[in-house]
C-alpha cells in the first residue's frame, strides 16, 4: 500500500490522472451531444411528412388549434420525468390527451405540434424530446400498454416504445 500512496504524492501525477479524466469526460459528453442534435427534430420531420400522406387517407378529427393544445397538456404533465408525473398523477391528464387521438393523422398533427420540448429536472431544462420520447421516459408501462392498445384498436399504426 505505500508504494501506492507515494504514487499519488507526485503532484504531476495526479495532475495527469485528472486530465485524462477531464478528456474521457469530454469525450464523452461530445459524443452524447452529437448524438442528440443527429437526432434532433426527426420526429416531428417525419410526421410532418407523413401528414401530407396521411391527409388524402383520413380527415383529421380536430381543429389544428386543438393538436397545439393536447401538445401543451401532455409536455406539462409530463416534463418533470416520471418521478414528479407519477407522484401528481398527472400521467392521466396525458393518457387521455393521447387516448383522444381517433386515427394516424391525429397522431402525426400531435407529433408535429409537439416538436421537440425541454424536460425539466430541479427546475432546469434538460434534454429536448420528442412526443414519444418523452412520453415513454415519463409515462408507467401500464399506461403505454393501455394508450397503444388503445390505439391499435382504432387502427392507429403509431405506437409508443
Amino acid at each position: 500500500m505505500q508504494p501506492v500512496v507515494e504514487f499519488f504524492k507526485n503532484k504531476y501525477v495526479l495532475y495527469a490522472i485528472i486530465a485524462i479524466v477531464l478528456v474521457i469526460v469530454l469525450v464523452w459528453g461530445y459524443k452524447e451531444y452529437k448524438k442528440l442534435k443527429e437526432e434532433g427534430a426527426s420526429a416531428p420531420n417525419e410526421a410532418a411528412k407523413d401528414e401530407k400522406t396521411l391527409s388524402k387517407k383520413y380527415t383529421q378529427s380536430y381543429n389544428n388549434s386543438y393538436y397545439a393544445s393536447t401538445a401543451d397538456v401532455i409536455h406539462e404533465s409530463l416534463k418533470y420525468g416520471s418521478w414528479l408525473s407519477s407522484w401528481e398523477n398527472d400521467g392521466d391528464r396525458a393518457e387521455a390527451a393521447l387516448l383522444s387521438m381517433k386515427n394516424d393523422l391525429d397522431v402525426a398533427k400531435l407529433i408535429t405540434a409537439f416538436g421537440k420540448r425541454s424536460q425539466q429536472y430541479f427546475g432546469f431544462e434538460a434534454e429536448k424530446l420528442s412526443l414519444f420520447e418523452l412520453c415513454s421516459k415519463a409515462l408507467k408501462e401500464s399506461r403505454i400498454t393501455k394508450i397503444n392498445t388503445n390505439w391499435s384498436a382504432k387502427g392507429i399504426t403509431y405506437l409508443i416504445s
